[in-house]
């Protein structure tokens, strides 16, 4: 599934988006078509007649949609013996008509990655030692302007990273909600 964006003032913006996630949405095709091929040659190569097919998956969820803001964001689900998942998530700022990165969000020069950074691994120790979740926190280096992000309907920055990024895969896809007192 490929989203598509309709409706925003300025339709030459509009456009741009929608080519983006359907540059991304062609992007995970060719991928899982290309890995299959590689799996098939490589079972054959071993002398196995058939191969375990890999599952490749691809929806989208709405997050939020008002009159600022319309987040969704793009799954991608890979299953063999096992599943991974990714994500894509799009902030569109409605009247400016443009995908949000999370600099945006801050005014200039605000030191707001370490800020971040801090309170993300501040919450992930805390997780940890109440033994409520299984994070590696020596792989979290930093977030940037490409880290996924929304807004959720109270207003707070949500980070969200992908599975086994920085945690066990029985956590999925972890979100840590910013308090907007950092």
């Amino acid at each position: 599934e490929i989203p598509a964006i309709e409706g925003l003032g300025d339709t030459k913006a509009q456009d741009e988006i929608n080519n983006i996630l359907k540059e991304r949405g062609i992007a995970v095709y060719d991928k899982a078509v290309e890995e299959s091929e590689k799996i098939k040659d490589a079972s054959e190569a071993t002398g196995f007649l058939t191969s375990m097919p890999e599952i490749v998956n691809q929806n989208y969820m709405l997050i939020r949609n008002d009159d600022d803001l319309l987040s969704f964001k793009v799954v991608t689900t890979k299953i063999k013996a096992s599943g991974y998942e990714t994500v894509y998530i799009y902030n569109v700022d409605i009247e400016n008509s443009k995908l949000l990165t999370i600099s945006d969000l801050f005014i200039e020069n605000y030191d707001y990655i370490d800020v971040i950074n801090n309170e993300i691994i501040r919450k992930m120790k805390e997780a940890i030692e109440k033994e409520e979740a299984g994070y590696f926190i020596e792989e979290f280096t930093t977030i940037d302007d490409q880290t996924n992000f929304y807004i959720n309907e109270e207003g707070k920055l949500v980070i969200v990273f992908n599975e086994y990024e920085i945690a066990a895969g029985y956590m999925g896809m972890p979100e840590f909600i910013m308090d907007t007192s950092i």
